[in-house]
C-alpha cells in the first residue's frame, strides 16, 4: 500500500536484475509492489523445490520467494500488471546439474520448457492479470 492507503496495481518481481527497475518505479505516479531477491527464480513449484541453486544460502530463498510471489498475486486484482524480470539463462546450469543433463540444444528445450511450464503453474490461476 502507498502513503495515501491506494493499492498498487503493478507487481514488478524478479532476481537481483529486477534492480535495474528501480529507477523506473521510483518516477512512476502509481504505486508498485516490488519484490526481488539475488539469484533466485521460483514461479512455480519446481524451479521452488530444485536442490541445485546458484548460491547455497538460496534453498531457503526459494521457497520464501515462491511464497511471496504467490501471496501477492492473490492481492492483485483483475486488469492489474505483473511484470517479471529475469537474468532467466542463468539458472540453466542449476537445471542442468539437477536433472543430470548435458549442456545441448536438446536440454536448453527442456529448460526452456521447465520456465514455460513454472510460469504457467500461476498465470493459469490469475487469467485476468
Amino acid at each position: 500500500y502507498t502513503k495515501d492507503n491506494k493499492t498498487p496495481n503493478f507487481f514488478l518481481i524478479g532476481d537481483s536484475h529486477t534492480g535495474v527497475l528501480t529507477d523506473f518505479v521510483l518516477h512512476q505516479s502509481k504505486p508498485f509492489y516490488v519484490y526481488y531477491q539475488p539469484g533466485t527464480m521460483a514461479y512455480g513449484k519446481y524451479f521452488a523445490n530444485m536442490k541445485n541453486t546458484i548460491f547455497e544460502v538460496n534453498r531457503e530463498r526459494f521457497a520464501v520467494f515462491y511464497n511471496t510471489y504467490k501471496e501477492t498475486l492473490s492481492l492483485l486484482k483483475p486488469g492489474d500488471s505483473v511484470i517479471i524480470s529475469q537474468y532467466w539463462y542463468i539458472y540453466k546450469s542449476q537445471f542442468l546439474k539437477e536433472n543430470k543433463l548435458d549442456d545441448n540444444e536438446e536440454s536448453t528445450e527442456l529448460f526452456i520448457n521447465a520456465l514455460i511450464a513454472d510460469l504457467d503453474e500461476q498465470i493459469k490461476l490469475h487469467p485476468n492479470l
